[in-house]
C-alpha cells in the first residue's frame, strides 16, 4: 500500500494571472488553440520539486509519485474502466495464471508474468522478476535503517511483519556497526518473513509467491495498485537507504526509461521497447519540466504557448477562468474544455505536530527562564498538548478564509466555502450495501454523522457534508461524550469559563479555559505557535493564510481582550527546505493532504495510529519511540515507551501532562484495530460504524487533525490533448499517474470531434467510480 502523501502545495497550483499568452505570431485566441497541430507522440507537464529517491518502495511523497509511477509498475493496476487488472503480476482475467484467494481471504497466491523484468537504466532487460523479489522489498521496507516510508505499508497487513520490523530495530540499536544488509539478514527474521511470503526457494527462478495477511482483508488486491509490494532486487539491500539516491543506481520495472534529466530543469523519459506491455504504450515521450514559479498562471501560459500538454483550469486564476470557462460553470465559454469529476478521494487538513523539533528562541520567555526549554517550539508543544487550545483552533479558525481562494466561482454562500470539508475519510467513500442484493443503501457519511450525534447527543441533518462547517463557532466541541464509556468529557472545567459558559458567551468561555491552562505552565502571556508554509507560494495563497490566522488572533484582542494563542506565519524559502522541515518535524502546523491507496476506511484512519503512516509527520514517532502491540494487536500504557525529551517539555507546570496526547494516540489506535478485527463480509457494515466512531473520536472529540478542504473541487476543469477515456481516474494507488494505455489527440478540434462520443464515456466512468467505492 502506498500512501500518498500530497503537501497542500502538490494538490493545487493556481493563482491570480493578469497575464495574455503571446507566441511570435500574435495573442492566443480560442480558434487557434483549437486547431492547433501537436505531436500526440510526447506528453509535457511540469513538476515543482526533485525527487527525494528514485527507489519507489522507498517514498509516499506526492511528488515522487507523479515522477516515478511510469518508471516502475505495480503488481495489480486499474485499467482506463477501474478494474484490476494485470500489471506485474497475472490479473484475475488470466484463468490459468491470475491470482487465488483463500476462503477466509487471508492468503493471496500470485505469479508474475514471463518478461516481467527489472531493467538497466539504458531500458535494457537485466533479468526476469521472480518470487525471492517480493522478499526483498519486505526485507528493505521493515528494516529501519532503509528509512523507508513504506514501513506501515507491511506492518498493517503483512503476517509477521510487526515481529520483523522489531527485530531489525532492536539489531541496530544493539549492533550499530553492522550494515544495514547484514541486518536484513537475520536468521530470525528472515525465517519467519518466509512463513509470510510463501515460495519455493529451491527454485531461483520461481515466479509464485502467496502472501500471507495477518487478518483477513478482501480489499487486499487494491493495495497492490501502489508501490509498497513492489519488488526489489537484492542490489536495494546492499546499498540500503543509499539504493535510489540517483536514477543511474537503481533498477526500474515500468514502461518508461530516463532519457534525459536535469536537476530542477526537466526530466525526460521515453518508452521502453523492452517492456512487457509496450504494444499499450501510445505516447513515446514524458516531460517533465521544472517549475517553482509561485505564478500559477504560468503552467497555463506553457499550454497556451504548446509548452505543455494540458493545463487544469482553476478558479483562482482569474484571467484564465474568465477566458475558457466564464461565469457560467456548467456551460463553459470554450468548446475545448474538457470537465470530468474530479478522481481524487484526497482530504486536504490542517496537522498538528505535536513534538516540533526546533531550538529557535523566543526572546520574551527564553531570557525570562533562561532555559532551552523555553523556546518558540516548546511553548507550541505545550499549548497543542492542551485540549483547549486545539479546541480554540477548530472552534475560532474560520477555514472559509482560506479556503474561498480555491472555490470562489463554485460558492452559493458569500461567508462559508463550497470546499469545505468535514470529515477526514471523503464523505462519499466508501458506501456500503450500495444497492447490492437488494439491500438498502448505508453510506459512510451517514454513519459519521449517527457517531457525531452519538458524541454530543445531538440529532440533526445532513451536517458532515462537504461545503457545511462543523467547526467554526460549534460550541459542540466544548463537551464530547467518550464514545467507549458514554462519559461526557468537558473541555471546560475552569470555574470562571464556567460561568461565562452559563452566561451564554461560548468564546469567552474557551479563552478563559486557554488562559488557565497556560498559566499553569508559566505562559501568563500566551504562546505563540508557528503553521509552516512553503515560500513558493509567498505571493498566491500564502496571504490567504495570513488573513485567516491574523483574523483567528485578532478575534482574541477584539473578544476578550488579548490574545494567548497566537498562530504565526513559518514560511520556508522554498518546497525544498519546505519539505526538510516536514522529515526534521521542525514546524508545529502545517497544512497537508492524504489520499488513499486501497478501499476501506482503514485507508485514512490507519495514518494517524501510532506506527501509522504519518506518524513522523506530526511528530508522534518523536514522542512515542517504541511500542510493543500484544496478541491481538493492543497497546496499553505500558507496551509504550515516552521519549525523555518531550517528557522534558513540560517541567515548569504539570509534568505528566504529556500523557494527555500520548494515552490520546493509544485509545484511538486500539479504536482503530479494533474495528479492523470485524473483517468477514458479514461483519462489513459493523465494521464500517466501528472506523466511524474510531474517526468522530479522533476529530472532533479528541482533535487530533483539522479537516479542510476538497482538493480541486468535485470536478476536473481542464483543457488537453488526452483523449480523457484513456485514462485511469480511480482515484487511489498509483494508476492514475500512469501513461500505459494512454492516448493524446493531435489537436483540440479532433478532440471536439469526438466530444458526444466522449461525454457518453464520462457517464460510464462515473458510474464506475461509484462501483469502486464498494
Amino acid at each position: 500500500m502506498l500512501k500518498k502523501l500530497t503537501s497542500i502545495f502538490l494538490g493545487t497550483a493556481i493563482v491570480v494571472s493578469t497575464t495574455t499568452g503571446v507566441v511570435a505570431c500574435g495573442p492566443i485566441t480560442n480558434q487557434k488553440l483549437m486547431n492547433r497541430q501537436v505531436n500526440p507522440n510526447i506528453f509535457k507537464t511540469v513538476y515543482s520539486a526533485p525527487p527525494q529517491t528514485w527507489n519507489m518502495p522507498s517514498t509516499m511523497q506526492g511528488n515522487d509519485i507523479i515522477l516515478l509511477a511510469n518508471l516502475n509498475d505495480t503488481l495489480l493496476q486499474n485499467d482506463a474502466k477501474g478494474n484490476l487488472v494485470s500489471n506485474l503480476v497475472y490479473g484475475q482475467e488470466n484463468k490459468e495464471h491470475g491470482w487465488t484467494v483463500n476462503d477466509d481471504n487471508t492468503e493471496f497466491t500470485f505469479e508474475f508474468r514471463q518478461g516481467a523484468s527489472f531493467f538497466n537504466p539504458d531500458g535494457s532487460v537485466h533479468r526476469q522478476i521472480v518470487a525471492k523479489d517480493i522478499l526483498n522489498t519486505a526485507m528493505f521496507s521493515l528494516n529501519p535503517m532503509n528509512m523507508s516510508q513504506l514501513r506501515s505499508t507491511w506492518t498493517s497487513i503483512i503476517k509477521n511483519a510487526v515481529q520483523v520490523n522489531q527485530i531489525y530495530t532492536d539489531l541496530n540499536k544493539a549492533h550499530p556497526e553492522k550494515s544495514a544488509f547484514e541486518v536484513s539478514q537475520d536468521p530470525q527474521a528472515v525465517a519467519l518473513l518466509k512463513e509470510a511470503i510463501k515460495f519455493d526457494d529451491t527454485d531461483p527462478n520461481t515466479t509464485k509467491f502467496t502472501l500471507v495477511l495477518s487478518k483477513p482483508a478482501p480489499y487486499f488486491p487494491s493495495f497492490l495498485t501502489s508501490a509498497g509490494f513492489s519488488p526489489l532486487p537484492e542490489q536495494a539491500l546492499l546499498q540500503g537507504y543509499h539504493y535510489g539516491d540517483t536514477w543511474k543506481n537503481v533498477y526500474t520495472t515500468g514502461p518508461y526509461k530516463v532519457k534525459e534529466y536535469q536537476t530542477s530543469y526537466i526530466l525526460k523519459l521515453e518508452k521502453n521497447q523492452n517492456y512487457i506491455d509496450k504494444d499499450n504504450v501510445y505516447i513515446n515521450e514524458l516531460w517533465f519540466q521544472f517549475n517553482s514559479s509561485p505564478d500559477v498562471s504560468r503552467p497555463r501560459f506553457l499550454f497556451e504557448t504548446g509548452d505543455d500538454s494540458e493545463v487544469v483550469l482553476q478558479p483562482s486564476d482569474n484571467y484564465g477562468w474568465k477566458k475558457y470557462v466564464g461565469s457560467d460553470f456548467e456551460h463553459p465559454k470554450f468548446e475545448g474544455i474538457t470537465q470530468i469529476p474530479n478522481p481524487s478521494l484526497g482530504t486536504r487538513y490542517l496537522s498538528f505536530s505535536y513534538f516540533n523539533t526546533s531550538k529557535d528562541k523566543d526572546d520574551k520567555y527564553y531570557k525570562s527562564k533562561n532555559d532551552e526549554y523555553y523556546t518558540i517550539a516548546n511553548q507550541a508543544n505545550v499549548a497543542l498538548s492542551l485540549d483547549s487550545v486545539r479546541t480554540l483552533i477548530q472552534y475560532s479558525l474560520d477555514r472559509s478564509k482560506f479556503v474561498k481562494y480555491f472555490s470562489g466561482p463554485f460558492d452559493t454562500n458569500k461567508n462559508r466555502s463550497s470546499f469545505l470539508r468535514n470529515t477526514f475519510s471523503p464523505p462519499d467513500y466508501p458506501n456500503v450495501y450500495p444497492g447490492e442484493g437488494g439491500k438498502e443503501e448505508v453510506s459512510y457519511q451517514k454513519m459519521m454523522e449517527k457517531a457525531y450525534d452519538d458524541m454530543f447527543m445531538k440529532k440533526d441533518g445532513n451536517f458532515l457534508a462537504d461545503g457545511q462547517d462543523i467547526y467554526f463557532h460549534n460550541q459542540d466541541l466544548f463537551a464530547p461524550k467518550d464514545a467507549k464509556t458514554g462519559e461526557v468529557k468537558p473541555v471546560i472545567t475552569d470555574s470562571k469559563a464556567k460561568e461565562y459558559l452559563n452566561n451564554n458567551d461560548p468564546y469567552k468561555a474557551i479563552m478563559r479555559q486557554v488562559e488557565a491552562d497556560l498559566k499553569s505552565f508559566n505562559y501568563d502571556e500566551g504562546v505563540t505557535i508557528p503553521l509552516m508554509t512553503s515560500g513558493v507560494y509567498k505571493t498566491t495563497w500564502n496571504p490567504l493564510i495570513r488573513d485567516m490566522i491574523d483574523i483567528f488572533t485578532n478575534e482574541q484582542k477584539t473578544n476578550y481582550g488579548k490574545s494567548l494563542v497566537r498562530i504565526t506565519e513559518q514560511e520556508t524559502m522554498n518546497d525544498s527546505e519546505y519539505q526538510s522541515k516536514q522529515l526534521d518535524g521542525a514546524f508545529s502546523m502545517f497544512l497537508t493532504g492524504w489520499s488513499p491507496s486501497f478501499i476501506d476506511p482503514l485507508a485514512f484512519l490507519k495514518a494517524y495510529t501510532i506506527k501509522g503512516d504519518m506518524e513522523n509527520y506530526f511528530g508522534l514517532s518523536r514522542i512515542i519511540t517504541s511500542s510493543n502491540f500484544d496478541n491481538k494487536n493492543n497497546l496499553t500504557p505500558d507496551s509504550i515507551k515516552v521519549s525523555n525529551e518531550y517528557k522534558k517539555q513540560f517541567k515548569y507546570g504539570n509534568t505528566n501532562q504529556w500523557q494527555n496526547i500520548t494515552d490520546k494516540f493509544l485509545n484511538y489506535t486500539n479504536q482503530v484495530f479494533d474495528a479492523d478485527k470485524l473483517n468477514k463480509l458479514s461483519e462489513k457494515e459493523t465494521r464500517y460504524e466501528s472506523f466511524a466512531k474510531a474517526e468522530a473520536t479522533a476529530i472532533y472529540d479528541y482533535k487530533l487533525l483539522m479537516p479542510f478542504y476538497i482538493p480541486n473541487g468535485t470536478t476536473k476543469t481542464l483543457i488537453t490533448y488526452v483523449d480523457e477515456p484513456t485514462r485511469t481516474h480511480v482515484g487511489y494507488g498509483n494508476s492514475d499517474q500512469r501513461f500505459v494505455g494512454v492516448q493524446m489527440f493531435s489537436s483540440l478540434k479532433e478532440q471536439e470531434e469526438k466530444k458526444n462520443s466522449i461525454k457518453n464515456k464520462e457517464v460510464v466512468l462515473i458510474k464506475q467510480r461509484k462501483d469502486q467505492l464498494v
